[in-house]
């Protein structure tokens, strides 16, 4: 470099060697290629074992599926439906016979009753009957809605016999909660 007047100048010739910078892209061109065969190979063995294992877990299932008994498993199932109805029953047997024993306390007695159903699905009683007279239903729809766990009495029907008797249905819906909540107040009430 040359010196003038206390500046320095920069040279004429500037350097046009590139080899080094060649060299260097190419090194990472080839690892760049390498490492990209590396990750196919990898995935390629990957899926080979995974659908490898699917083959064998299909022929497992396909096993399984054999031997199966499938007549024990329809009587299983059967049986299975038989105890969850049971159970529907078996749970409301308490509510039924609460509201059994407490239309049979509240029945006036020149009332005869011709049946009597209790539908827990529906929350309803319903009673056909046969009274002396018009005054005795309307005392009974009376005694009927003096229970609290009857939620409603509806008269459906009313029809006057030649021997002037009196025909009724009455429907009675009721809150299942209510009677078993009684029923505990009473046995607190007892002890």
């Amino acid at each position: 470099m040359a010196d003038t007047q206390g500046l320095q100048l920069l040279q004429k010739k500037r350097s046009t060697d590139r080899s080094d910078e060649g060299g260097l892209f190419f090194a990472f061109s080839v690892f760049a290629v390498i490492l990209v065969a590396l990750a196919y190979g990898g995935l390629w063995w990957s899926s080979d074992q995974l659908i490898s294992n699917i083959s064998n877990i299909d022929t497992e299932l396909s096993a399984i599926e054999s031997a199966r008994d499938k007549v024990k498993e329809k009587r299983l199932l059967a049986t299975y439906n038989q105890l969850d109805q049971a159970d529907g029953i078996l749970r409301s047997h308490i509510y039924m016979s609460r509201a059994m024993t407490r239309v049979q306390a509240l029945v006036q007695a020149r009332v005869q009753v011709i049946s009597l159903n209790v539908d827990y699905s529906k929350k309803i009683i319903s009673i056909k009957g046969i009274a002396d007279n018009f005054t005795t239903v309307s005392k009974q729809i009376s005694s009927l809605y003096l229970e609290p766990s009857f939620e409603n009495v509806v008269l459906q029907r009313v029809a006057s016999q030649p021997n002037g008797r009196v025909d009724f249905d009455i429907v009675i819906e009721f809150a299942p909660n209510k009677l078993l909540l009684d029923t505990v107040n009473n046995n607190i009430q007892a002890k």
